[in-house]
């Protein structure tokens, strides 16, 4: 299936994830269901939550990963801040508590098949740990890489991209894995559309699409499960490793 489809933060009304024996979420969590569906293999929800406010995980079926949008949430001693991630492998057993601030959370998780790794652990991803680099070839972009799936016991990919060039254009292209863009600052001119903060986009593998930065610029954060290949469409260049790329042409000067 090759599809888009796009959804707001601020059009999915404010309730409850659907706890179950495995993930629970307490009272003074309200959350949106932003991308959602049996027909969605990348679930993709936004919660608000109190301080306090607590999210236990006791071995889902799934990856979890939390991008921390504002505040901060606890494991134990272990702290996540804004712009820093978490990520509770499926088979693992794990508590989290928003801070003193409370927390705003991205959520992504998977629904579609059993993950091919062991699970089991959990990862508090914070800026000691994620990499940061611009790239040469392009002049204007910021990545942050948090998770390139190459994580031995789960597979979850989520990076960051900042344009600073306004009306920046990316060249037709698909990807080999399923994909979910959440707008976080500036705007993406999607064909006709206009997005903006808070719009997410899903993008089902081998879907041709480009897209354009605003007149303030661009800022996203882009998960998907496994390591993904842009293939480049209308032109002779060769796919690429988004991975590899990164880190042989982005990371080597950092």
């Amino acid at each position: 299936m090759s599809r888009i489809v796009i959804a707001s933060r601020d059009d999915a009304p404010l309730g409850t994830f659907p706890s179950s024996p495995s993930v629970r979420f307490a009272v003074g969590i309200e959350s949106r269901a932003v991308i959602v569906g049996d027909d969605r293999p990348i679930q993709f929800w936004v919660h608000e939550a109190r301080p306090g406010a607590e999210i236990s995980w006791d071995h889902p079926a799934d990856d979890h990963l939390l991008f921390v949008q504002s505040g901060e949430v606890r494991d134990g001693d272990k702290i996540v801040g804004a712009d820093e991630v978490y990520i509770v492998e499926h088979g693992a057993r794990s508590t989290l508590r928003a801070g003193e601030r409370g927390a705003e959370l991205a959520h992504f998780f998977r629904i579609d098949g059993a993950p091919p790794r062991s699970g089991g652990h959990v990862h508090a991803l914070d800026r000691a740990k994620i990499r940061v680099g611009s790239d040469p070839t392009i002049p204007g972009i910021t990545i942050t890489l948090f998770a390139d799936a190459t994580c031995p016991t789960c597979q979850v990919w989520l990076h960051g991209t900042i344009f600073t060039t306004p009306g920046f254009k990316a060249w037709p292209h698909s990807h080999t894995e399923d994909e979910v863009i959440y707008i976080v600052g500036g705007e993406m001119r999607l064909g006709t559309t206009l997005l903006k903060p808070g719009t997410a986009v899903a993008i089902d593998t081998d879907t041709v699409y480009s897209f354009e930065a605003g007149p303030e610029g661009l800022h996203f954060i882009n998960y998907r499960v496994g390591e993904p290949i842009h293939v480049p469409v209308g032109t002779d260049r060769a796919p690429i490793n988004e991975r590899v790329h990164m880190n042989q042409v982005i990371f080597s000067r950092s």
